[in-house]
């Protein structure tokens, strides 16, 4: 089984991620660290050649993770990954997806204090950037707000739905 964990930006997917992976003891995969090792290349290097550059990598990688469906996996997906090409119908057959949806304010909180490199974040324009994705996480298996809780409840939750299992 793989559990996909959708999102934008700052939304919690690694940190989720590498929590619910611990929980359930499945492999973890960060589809931006996937890329980068694949490609030899930083999200950075691969933006300045053009978004598609990086696109068609994520794509190419996303089709890789996919086709090993039989082992349990949790894979945190790029911001937006969902939103290009085939990707979402691809999620949304072969895994089990879940939104980890944040508002606005608390994704522009967690960001201003993250060290990591987001190059389509910019303060002037992510709201936007924001709102021209929601169609796309909406159409996920389940949705989690994350606004308040920790990666180790939210973790909790996403097992509890995905295996219908109590995890305390």
């Amino acid at each position: 089984m793989i559990i996909s964990l959708t999102g934008f930006m700052g939304s919690g997917k690694s940190s989720v991620g590498a929590a619910l992976s611990a929980l359930l003891n499945f492999r973890f995969i960060d589809l931006d660290d996937y890329v980068q090792k694949r490609e030899g290349q930083s999200i950075a290097q691969m933006f300045s050649l053009g978004q598609e550059c990086f696109r068609e990598a994520e794509s190419r990688c996303l089709r890789e993770i996919l086709a090993e469906e039989d082992q349990d996996t949790v894979l945190a997906l790029g911001g937006g990954t969902v939103a290009y090409g085939q990707n979402l119908p691809a999620v949304l057959s072969l895994t089990r997806c879940v939104y980890l949806q944040a508002s606005i304010d608390v994704i522009k909180r967690r960001l201003s204090s993250s060290a990591t490199l987001r190059p389509l974040y910019d303060p002037e324009t992510v709201e936007e950037l924001y709102k021209s994705r929601l169609k796309y996480y909406a159409q996920a298996e389940f949705t989690i707000d994350t606004d308040n809780l920790t990666p180790a409840h939210t973790a909790n939750l996403i097992a509890e739905l995905v295996t219908g299992k109590h995890t305390d």
